[in-house]
């Protein structure tokens, strides 16, 4: 349920993740898209929450070069997260020829996050995540998150348990 996004330069996109116990991850990812070309410079990293939203970094996994289409990229770390929700974050920090990665598709109701917030009229609204923008250099706390509609698409992030 993935589509090819194409990621904003020194954008963060911010994808929830709910560990129901302590776990350790061992490897960050991002996968091109079947339609990227070119070379980027990817930094990917695990967020705290901060109140329903990404606030500090509790992991920064540096970055990856994405150079061929259709493939997965990886940062190894080793940490350990207590219970509880995080957000993966990428920041494509240089863009390719066709900055294309695997995301969110928009509208695709299976994988959209409920965050329960409502218009003035009452009416439910779904978000894919959240971004940040003009982020440059190593992933610092948030300054200003702001939610990703579910009728735009984002690129997501991967994390793997040790």
């Amino acid at each position: 349920a993935t589509t090819a996004v194409t990621a904003t330069v020194n954008t963060t996109y911010f994808t929830p993740i709910f560990f129901a116990a302590s776990t350790s991850i061992d490897r960050i990812a991002i996968s091109t898209g079947s339609t990227f070309s070119g070379t980027s410079s990817v930094r990917l990293g695990v967020y705290n929450d901060s109140s329903g939203q990404p606030g500090s970094v509790a992991v920064d996994g540096g970055t990856v070069s994405c150079t061929a289409a259709s493939t997965a990229y990886t940062v190894t770390v080793s940490t350990t997260l207590a219970a509880g929700i995080y957000w993966i974050a990428l920041n494509s920090q240089t863009a390719a020829t066709t900055n294309t990665y695997n995301g969110w598709a928009a509208n695709t109701t299976n994988i959209i996050l409920d965050m329960g917030f409502t218009t003035a009229t009452g009416t439910a609204n779904t978000y894919n995540g959240y971004s940040e923008s003009s982020v440059t250099g190593a992933f610092a706390t948030v300054n200003t998150a702001n939610l990703v509609p579910n009728n735009l698409t984002m690129p997501l992030g991967y994390v793997r348990i040790a």
